[in-house]
């Protein structure tokens, strides 16, 4: 069996937390960059930098969603880096891991497509 994890630095985790934590306790996202590492017996993905939005990239109502924009500014800087990108979202009264959504399931095949043809 292939164990997949994620990975981060402190720093990176600080800096999303920053973003993703908000003051007024409602859900926020960004995304990622990051670079693979495979081993034996398992896959994990590094992140290595965050692609914080920019205005209008992003709609907060009590959940949050994103542009097309954002998705294609965050792959191309990503394939440029010969990288992939990953969403990051809070659930801010959530606690511990939390699965995900069949509506998170959907954003991340639909992003995933348009990710693909910038490689």
């Amino acid at each position: 069996m292939i164990r997949t994890s994620v990975a981060m630095t402190t720093g990176l985790d600080a800096r999303a937390c920053g973003h993703l934590l908000r003051q007024d306790g409602q859900e926020d996202l960004c995304l990622a960059t990051y670079a693979p590492s495979t081993g034996n017996k398992r896959t994990t993905a590094v992140l290595t930098d965050l692609v914080l939005p920019r205005a209008g990239e992003t709609s907060l109502h009590d959940n949050a969603s994103f542009s097309g924009r954002y998705v294609v500014r965050a792959a191309s800087q990503a394939a440029a880096q010969g990288l992939g990108i990953a969403l990051m979202h809070s659930h801010p009264q959530g606690l511990g891991w939390q699965g995900m959504s069949s509506v998170d399931r959907q954003t991340e095949q639909s992003y995933a497509r348009v990710a693909q043809t910038m490689r």
